[in-house]
């Protein structure tokens, strides 16, 4: 992992479900239920299986932001 030109040594991971798994899609949207609950949503968000994306529209960058 990197941030702000740091970088994170090579760990690694032990636990997990192989990518492409089946159950991948399941566990995706049990982990993610609650955040449309959060948000005000007026129109479906377009998705694809494990890829969400959430689009805030308005003319106030900082109000823009606080929502996302």
């Amino acid at each position: 992992m990197a941030f702000d030109g740091e970088k994170d040594q090579k760990t690694r991971v032990e636990t997990g479900i192989p990518q492409g798994s089946s159950i991948s899609p399941i566990l995706f949207l049990i982990y993610i239920r609650f955040l449309f609950k959060e948000i005000d949503i007026k129109v479906p968000t377009p998705s694809y299986m494990d890829d969400i994306a959430i689009l805030v529209v308005g003319k106030e960058l900082d109000a823009n932001c606080e929502v996302l």
